[in-house]
């Protein structure tokens, strides 16, 4: 059976959180990111002090400024978790739909793409340039 999305999410951030570079970016940010599977059942994770739990249900409603949400279809989810597509990919080809404040977008999408590449064992974006 294949494994869940909070499952592949879940590995891929305790595998990022075994390498040094995965560890500060976990200490970047206390935040909860829901993710809205729209053929699906929705997840999300809370990261705070570098602590992760990955939860397969909708967190509780909170401040935008500590809350972003990712809309997407699972199958679109399960390539990026997979190394088949960037978010930024899945973003142009409308696959996937990330929801913020303006002021937090930025950070937070840059924040978990690198945390997902070191998951994935991927250098981050930086490294490749």
């Amino acid at each position: 059976m294949d494994k869940t999305l909070p499952e592949i999410l879940d590995e891929l951030l305790r595998r990022a959180a075994s390498t040094v570079a995965g560890r500060e970016t976990l200490l970047r940010y206390d935040h909860t990111i829901n993710f809205e599977v729209l053929d699906g059942t929705p997840f999300h994770v809370e990261i705070a002090g570098g602590k992760v739990d990955v939860s397969d249900s909708e967190a509780d409603p909170g401040p935008i400024s500590e809350v972003y949400n990712i809309i997407s279809k699972e199958d679109a989810l399960r390539d990026w978790f997979g190394g088949k597509c960037r978010y930024s990919d899945l973003i142009h080809e409308h696959r996937m739909y990330p929801q913020a404040s303006h002021t937090t977008k930025r950070h937070i999408d840059n924040w978990i793409v690198k945390l997902v590449r070191l998951g994935q064992g991927k250098p981050g974006l930086r490294d490749l340039y």
